[in-house]
């Protein structure tokens, strides 16, 4: 699949823009003067030659009349797109104007038709846990091979996949899009992936979705949108994986699995944390590396890329694995998903691992795993929790059964914070481990503060909604 191509990179006309999207444009300038390369719905990702999307006070899916105008004072804006009751608010900009009926599914017709212009290798990431940082790795390591775009702001819905994709040149050879369970069936239709990558399953967006088994059979949608022959990379060892294989199956593609599981494709054989060599057997070849990123979640989001990167290289180019290899050993942790900072408060030197982003079962014994086996020497191990969110009603028992995670994980400390870590807290043995539980945050703070130690180890974990990512952000900015 890895082939050279010879391209001309051609922007979008106005004639193509205005068929996508059943618009009509107002302007002066002749479609050949056109230089769209993209769409903007965010000031911090626009590009000179985008289209800029502008909404009204009661519409989605661009910017609003405010951030237009300063955006257009630092960066002037070439064109703009909007709906009919807009087109007075923005007619004194003097610029050409597509007027679509709906900006949401414009977006989303965009990014379709951007999809079908493209020629290269387009992967896509699901999972309950890890779509994020699957995808910074898998991004980073093709890009020793060619050209990569990947997702960003982890837009991972219908909209967000869109407006990632219509900026994304024709020509550009590997594209690894983040796929959220979430209208899946639509994702899957859009991206139309040539390798789907599982990361696993798990309890996660259970109040959206009943079991573990409703997230295995609605995450497989994202076959459904596969041509017979792709490839479908998934975790040997997750939970469910009959149904997901049998899916893949069903959809005739062709499957490379990994994990730990002896009959997994690519193996794990064996992991030094100390160290961070990892050996693995891929189809009965044995392979060594390092990974500079921490923690067996990371090991095995390696062996998905490496099955990644087995599917592209060709045999006579086997030897490239080797620069696969080298590039994950530069990969890591991406903010709120396991960065490790390294930081001094008042002349304590302590460190800090990020994982306040997201928060389910399954990402928290991993990162417990990782604070359990970290390899630096430390004085004191602080475990802080918030609550996991969007459980349904299995919230309080998915809460509880991490009670004996939490007491086996060798934490000195034990901060906990959220009405449902309340409860968790409740069930600790409070004797045995010294367990904190906080209201508010301002407290949880000035607690850590008030008793870091030197050369200390803190992981803080918990749903974004929870807030402790505010607080990792305050840590950071008091560090001298």
């Amino acid at each position: 699949m890895m082939t050279e191509r010879i391209m001309v990179e051609r922007p979008w006309t106005f004639e193509e823009l205005a068929e996508v999207t059943t618009g009509t444009w107002y302007s002066n300038t002749v479609s050949t003067n056109c230089l769209i390369e993209g769409v903007t719905v965010l000031a911090g990702q626009h590009q000179p030659n985008n289209l800029v999307s502008v909404r009204s006070s009661d519409e989605k899916g661009g910017l609003p009349l405010t951030v237009l105008k300063s955006l257009h004072a630092k960066t002037p804006v070439k064109y703009l797109m909007c709906t009919t009751p807009m087109m007075d608010e923005v007619s004194g900009f003097n610029l050409p104007i597509l007027v679509v009926k709906n900006l949401t599914q414009a977006v989303i017709e965009i990014g379709t038709a951007a999809r079908v212009k493209m020629r290269g290798t387009v992967i896509g990431v699901t999972g309950s846990a890890g779509k994020t940082t699957m995808t910074a790795m898998l991004a980073q390591m093709l890009s020793v091979y060619g050209s990569v775009v990947s997702t960003q702001l982890s837009a991972n819905l219908p909209f967000g996949i869109a407006w990632n994709l219509a900026s994304v040149k024709p020509s550009t050879d590997y594209a690894v899009m983040e796929m959220a369970i979430g209208n899946m069936l639509k994702n899957s239709k859009i991206v139309r992936p040539d390798i789907a990558v599982f990361t696993n399953i798990g309890a996660a967006h259970l109040e959206y979705h009943s079991t573990t088994e409703d997230v295995a059979t609605k995450k497989s949608r994202i076959f459904q949108g596969m041509a017979p022959g792709g490839w479908a990379v998934l975790n040997r060892d997750m939970q469910h994986w009959e149904i997901v294989s049998q899916y893949a199956q069903a959809a005739e593609l062709n499957i490379l699995s990994y994990g730990v599981s002896g009959e997994a494709d690519v193996k794990l054989i064996g992991y030094q944390t100390q160290t961070g060599q990892v050996d693995i057997e891929l189809n009965g070849m044995p392979l060594s590396y390092h990974l500079t990123a921490l923690g067996k979640h990371m090991v095995l989001n390696s062996m998905a890329c490496i099955a990644v990167s087995s599917i592209l290289l060709s045999p006579a180019a086997s030897n490239n694995i080797n620069l696969a290899l080298e590039e994950l050993n530069r990969f890591s942790a991406v903010d709120g998903r396991g960065k490790v900072h390294h930081l001094t408060i008042q002349s304590k030197s302590f460190t800090l691992v990020d994982e306040a982003y997201n928060a389910n079962p399954l990402s928290i014994i991993s990162a417990i795993d990782l604070f359990k086996t970290f390899p630096e020497k430390t004085t004191s191990r602080v475990l802080i929790l918030g609550d996991m969110l969007e459980l349904g009603q299995d919230s309080v028992k998915l809460h509880l059964e991490l009670v004996p995670v939490i007491e086996s994980s060798g934490a000195d400390t034990i901060y906990l914070y959220g009405q449902q870590m309340k409860q968790v807290y409740e069930c600790l043995n409070r004797e045995k481990n010294h367990v904190f539980y906080f209201e508010t945050l301002t407290a949880l703070q000035a607690e850590i503060l008030a008793n870091l130690k030197d050369k200390s180890l803190l992981l803080i974990k918990s749903s974004n909604g929870m807030g402790l990512h505010k607080l990792v952000k305050n840590i950071c900015d008091l560090a001298e």
